[in-house]
């Protein structure tokens, strides 16, 4: 539960204050101890240490639009953030510091609806998609499209879900038509 910290104590009406005038949007899980939240504020996405409730001080993650989606990840021993907007901007950010990180950047035809990372054969895969109806399949560490990688649906996509099954790269995506596809990534 938001309301106590992991160590049973609620958090004082001040701190939980300041959380509800931040306009909290979005949030995940941000480490393995689940002890830090990756929250979307508007357009900016902060780092909070719930345990103790406190925002990290980071390198400032922003967007010039609201964000709509966000995945966190630990991959070799790193914590990644990917963030999707309304302005049709997905970023790949280092959870650590709070830099972006280069060539990771993918522009959509419209609003960035939802994100997911996973590590897979030793690489980080990105997929995001959004009303442009388009999910783009990329390595974020190179910011390249991956074969295959040219997947729509019929209807804007509201979901992405990317999965290992049996060593297989698998995309899920929901859209708007109430349809759930799947995609071999391979």
């Amino acid at each position: 539960r938001l309301s106590e910290r992991k160590d049973g104590t609620a958090w004082t009406a001040q701190e939980l204050q300041q959380l509800r005038d931040q306009q909290v949007t979005l949030w995940q899980n941000a480490d393995v101890a689940h002890r830090t939240l990756a929250v979307a504020v508007g357009n900016e996405i902060k780092l909070l240490d719930w345990t103790i409730g406190r925002l990290l001080e980071r390198m400032p993650m922003r967007h010039k639009g609201a964000v709509q989606s966000l995945a966190v990840l630990e991959h070799a021993g790193r914590l990644m953030l990917t963030s999707g907007s309304d302005d049709g901007v997905v970023c790949l950010w280092n959870g650590a510091t709070g830099e972006q990180l280069p060539h990771t950047v993918i522009w959509h035809g419209g609003i960035v609806a939802s994100v997911a990372m996973l590590g897979h054969a030793g690489r980080l895969v990105v997929a995001s998609g959004g009303t442009d109806r388009s999910i783009p399949l990329w390595d974020g560490a190179s910011g390249q499209l991956l074969p295959h990688a040219a997947m729509r649906c019929q209807h804007w996509v509201t979901s992405v879900a990317l999965l290992d099954h049996a060593g297989q790269l698998v995309l899920a995506a929901g859209s708007a038509d109430g349809v759930v596809r799947l995609w071999d990534g391979a």
